[in-house]
């Protein structure tokens, strides 16, 4: 598993004085604080993670793949392992990945296939190095609108199906609470993500 370390920069900035850069007196010159393995850090404050960003640096090359369908069949791939390493000694970390990953393609393909190739569109293009973060929550309004505008669209036959759409979590102090819904909506106007087109994404994101 990958790792990343919530605290971020600043935690370290007190102790690493003599190598913080010069202008923003903020980040590391060399190296990134947040990017370490647990016996290498120096904390202060005590141990703050983030498990969404922990399991998105382990499937980081899936979620490079430019296209939602792309990064379903690289996730597939990962959770096909788990018959390989299932029961052997040392192996219960990549169990636990392949069955992430199998966690990861079921609760997607719930979803609205267009849904989510807009989600991917608006991410790839908020990539670039022209981007900020104003430009991407404008961007993001603007396809979220568009999408809540169609008449027939996969929001509107959800939001009259009265359905849910799978597997719920709710937190609940320090634990969560889950409810399975049983009427799991499926709908959308699009079998699979392979159905949707590109000219289908631009009309929503914009070209």
């Amino acid at each position: 598993l990958s790792e990343y370390d919530a605290a971020g920069a600043d935690e370290y900035a007190c102790l690493l004085k003599e190598e913080l850069d010069d202008e923003t007196g903020l980040f590391l010159k060399d190296k990134d604080p947040s990017l370490t393995m647990p016996d290498e850090r120096n904390q202060i404050y005590g141990r703050i993670e983030s498990d969404l960003v922990n399991w998105a640096a382990t499937f980081g090359e899936a979620f490079a793949e430019p296209t939602v369908e792309g990064i379903l069949e690289r996730l597939r791939e990962i959770a096909s392992t788990e018959a390989e390493f299932e029961g052997r000694q040392g192996c219960e970390e990549d169990v636990e990945v392949a069955r992430k990953a199998r966690s990861f393609v079921g609760e997607m393909e719930k979803r609205s296939p267009l849904a989510l190739s807009v989600a991917n569109e608006l991410l790839r293009r908020g990539s670039d190095d022209g981007e900020t973060l104003e430009s991407c929550m404008e961007r993001e309004k603007a396809s979220q609108m568009r999408l809540f505008a169609r008449e027939d669209g996969d929001f509107a036959r959800w939001a009259e199906s009265g359905c849910d759409v799978g597997l719920v979590e709710m937190p609940w102090g320090d634990s969560s609470l889950m409810r399975k819904r049983e009427d799991v909506f499926s709908g959308w106007a699009h079998s699979s993500v392979r159905d949707v087109s590109v000219d289908e994404i631009k009309e929503i994101v914009g070209v």
